[in-house]
């Protein structure tokens, strides 16, 4: 993988974790609901697992390096209304506080392979594939 890419990437989610915790909503707790085509570990190189997100019924967990965060617990803690789209080929989640939003694309090529863009209130980064391991 371009090491511009793997940088990027983790430069964006190193400024999403933080526009997520800076602003609480006052609605209430969401909980993500990923589509169960999308369950189970994807990974930007299945030989380095330099970024992984874990999905489940309930969440996606974002891990990297030794450090994981699982966001939809996250976003329950913070109080951020979590917005979903979901298709057959498509699953698109974000967040909206003060500081701005943040948004994780996942879109469908086939069976073990998904393209993920990462967006926020200040870039956006990708689509880069991400391949199930």
């Amino acid at each position: 993988m371009d090491g511009r890419k793997v940088w990027s990437v983790g430069f964006l989610v190193g400024l999403i974790l933080p526009l997520a915790l800076l602003g609480c909503s006052l609605q209430s707790p969401q909980a993500l609901h990923p589509p169960t085509w999308i369950w189970g570990d994807w990974a930007l190189d299945a030989a380095t697992d330099t970024l992984v997100f874990p999905f489940s019924a309930t969440t996606v967990v974002q891990r990297s390096g030794i450090s994981s965060i699982d966001l939809g617990e996250l976003y329950r803690v913070a109080k951020l209304p979590v917005t979903e789209t979901i298709t057959d080929s498509l699953y698109l989640f974000g967040v909206q506080d003060q500081a701005g939003y943040s948004t994780y694309r996942f879109a469908k090529v086939d069976e073990n392979t998904v393209n993920l863009t990462i967006g926020s209130s200040v870039s956006t980064v990708g689509p880069v594939p991400m391949h199930r391991l």
